[in-house]
């Protein structure tokens, strides 16, 4: 195999089955808890929001109105974070070099990174969404060229734009590789999502938690390269 080029579709599908055969409980534990957080939280949320707007007139002046607005603002950050933790305890359970990791374990490990973590994705999401507000090609660059800035951040420890940086540096050279293997992965979300009523529930519980281990292939192998 030529030890520039990344490594065939079929491999790449291969050795990320073979990472994630041997976790896929513990990521569908993961996965369940911040669903589960998600759902009871926003139904809280919905309920608050029924208070305001449905048992009578809302008024911004309003103490009792001002409170639950707070609130109800105030679980809508909980979600945010709380899906941010699961996001980084995901991530570390691939960086487990065996099963031995469990949910706790992962979830007390990637407590400390949250505002760290959050401060990379928001970075990323401004840079991609101002390059869709002006120039709709630069966004499509930039959502490949930070595509793996998570990785760079739990497994190499970059922070904010290092982190950034360290994507686009690994993407540079090998953006339509990058671009084809990405999209492909989509396609096949997308078709699973478009089974009726269980389609989401696969991608939820599988076809995502998979996708992590199918983007850290892609990341390793780019480090290979650029080593």
């Amino acid at each position: 195999m030529d030890n520039r080029k990344l490594i065939s579709i079929s491999e790449l599908f291969k050795k990320s089955f073979e990472l994630y055969k041997g976790k896929a409980f513990l990521m569908m534990e993961l996965t369940l808890i911040g669903y589960a957080i998600t759902l009871v939280m926003v139904a809280v949320t919905a309920f608050l929001g029924a208070i305001m707007f449905g048992f009578g007139k809302f008024y911004w002046y309003d103490l009792a109105s001002l409170l639950v607005c707070l609130t109800a603002f105030l679980l809508v950050v909980f979600i945010v974070l709380v899906n941010v933790w699961v996001q980084v305890a995901l991530l570390y359970a691939v960086k487990e070099s065996s099963g031995a990791g469990n949910m706790k374990n992962l979830l007390v490990s990637a407590r400390g990174k949250i505002g760290s973590f959050f401060w990379v994705m928001l970075l990323r999401s401004l840079i991609v969404a101002a390059g869709f507000i002006f120039f709709i090609i630069p966004g499509i660059i930039f959502s490949f060229w930070f595509s793996l800035s998570e990785y760079a951040f739990v497994f190499e420890d970059k922070k904010g734009m290092q982190a950034l940086w360290r994507s686009k540096e690994l993407v540079k050279g090998y953006w339509w590789a990058v671009f084809g293997r990405l999209c492909l992965w989509v396609a096949i979300m997308f078709l699973i999502s478009s089974i009726s009523r269980v389609g989401f529930l696969i991608n939820a519980l599988f076809t995502m938690p998979f996708g992590i281990f199918y983007l850290f292939v892609v990341y390793e192998d780019l480090k290979r390269i650029k080593s």
